[in-house]
């Protein structure tokens, strides 16, 4: 019998071997609350956003699919499904506040594209850290050994939004013992 995920997170271009994701996987459960029986914590890494049309097509997709709830991604993936509406603001998923509790440098700002006026468009606005008349912030930047540089936010169609702030605190407190653990997985 297939469960659904209790939370499911795709992190696109890292390598994160799996024992690394396991054990991250193991803590997730345990931060949210979430047993055995309830689901599983998925961290799907891997992945690239932009090495292919097929690599890109698969993550599109899997975006898409209403599976996962939050994006971790280096900031030009990041501002690619930002802001072209895979993701939320923050401050439509009730966390605003961390809009006022980090410093602008930590908060990643998008504007989102109006395909209805100007059609297809080649390149996205990218402006990570200005805030504009037509930007919002959809993400925060993470500052451990493993996820340095990267940016977290939430999926637009994320399932399990109960759990949407606990999921998204585990990835922002740089836990010192998990981040150790992640590095000597990545050095093997």
């Amino acid at each position: 019998e297939k469960r659904e995920d209790a939370f499911s997170v795709m992190v696109i271009d890292l390598e994160l071997p799996e024992e690394a994701a396991g054990r991250m996987e193991q803590e997730l459960s345990e931060a949210l609350g979430v047993s055995r029986e309830a689901g599983k914590c998925r961290i799907e890494a891997g992945y690239s956003g932009g090495a292919n049309m097929q690599s890109e097509a698969t993550v599109s997709a899997y975006l898409r699919s209403g599976r996962v709830d939050v994006l971790i991604a280096p900031e030009d993936q990041f501002n690619r499904y930002a802001s072209t509406g895979y993701l939320r603001p923050l401050k439509d998923c009730a966390l605003e506040e961390w809009e006022e509790a980090y410093e602008k440098e930590d908060l990643f700002y998008a504007e989102a594209v109006d395909y209805s006026e100007s059609g297809a468009v080649r390149d996205l606005p990218f402006r990570p850290h200005e805030v504009t008349k037509d930007s919002a912030c959809y993400g925060i930047y993470l500052k451990d050994e493993v996820f340095d540089g990267y940016v977290a936010g939430v999926m637009r169609n994320c399932p399990n939004a109960e759990r949407m702030k606990e999921g998204m605190e585990y990835f922002l407190e740089a836990d010192s013992e998990r981040m150790k653990a992640g590095m000597e997985y990545q050095a093997e």
